[in-house]
């Protein structure tokens, strides 16, 4: 059963076959076509759209390094909590922890906020 091989054709073969299934490539302009017809079609969400896109790197940025930061103050938190500052550490951690979830939940707020903006 593991010893038998069963050749079924070569690459050329299959490539010449498959040849048809592959899409034609998109045309440069058809984004641009694209965001043309959206922008003229609901202009609003459009300008909604484009300025959460404008923004969103920057939350992307903020959320990938609230991490570390939200990291390293816990730690130093928990070994201020060692030495013996019990309620400056609790303190730290509390406002760590809300900070870190709502800069997690931005992206989601910020989306929120422009598409009741929009939609009003």
């Amino acid at each position: 059963m593991w010893h038998k091989i069963q050749t079924v054709g070569t690459i050329r073969e299959f490539i010449d076959t498959n040849a048809a299934i592959v899409p034609l490539a998109a045309t440069k302009h058809e984004g641009v076509l694209t965001t043309l017809t959206h922008f003229l079609s609901n202009p609003t969400q459009a300008l909604g759209d484009s300025a959460f896109n404008a923004i969103n790197p920057f939350l992307e940025i903020a959320g990938i390094i609230s991490y570390p930061v939200a990291s390293i103050i816990m730690v130093v938190a928990g070994l201020m909590y060692i030495i013996g500052f019990r309620e400056k550490c609790v303190s730290w951690m509390t406002k760590t922890t809300i900070t870190y979830i709502i800069v997690q939940l931005l992206p989601l707020l910020l989306r929120t906020a422009i598409n009741s903006i929009v939609a009003a």
